[in-house]
């Protein structure tokens, strides 16, 4: 929601990070990660500070989420990869305290 803070939760170095409310979108293409990039991007809020009334900076969280699922082997065993990229853009953060 608009205005809304974010809470991210992390249990430490190797565990689960997740930023609270947020939902997953599962795409099986690359022009569906470019659709729902581009929602993100419209989502996105922005906002001024004293420094620069006019900033179109804002902070950004994206995580991928990958499965992939291996051909089976000729015992049968199948063999399934996740992996988690995760990118966070604090934009300005270092001197948020100034910028008010």
């Amino acid at each position: 929601p608009a205005g809304a803070g974010l809470e991210v939760r992390s249990g430490g170095e190797g565990e689960v990070t997740e930023v609270v409310g947020l939902e997953r979108r599962t795409v099986d293409s690359f022009a569906g990660l470019q659709k729902l990039l581009a929602v993100g991007n419209r989502n996105r809020r922005m906002r001024e500070t004293r420094l620069n009334e006019h900033s179109s900076r804002s902070h950004s969280v994206l995580q991928v989420h990958v499965r992939r699922r291996m051909p089976p082997q000729q015992d049968g065993t199948v063999t399934v990869r996740d992996s988690k990229l995760s990118l966070v853009d604090l934009a300005g953060s270092e001197r948020w305290g100034a910028a008010g």
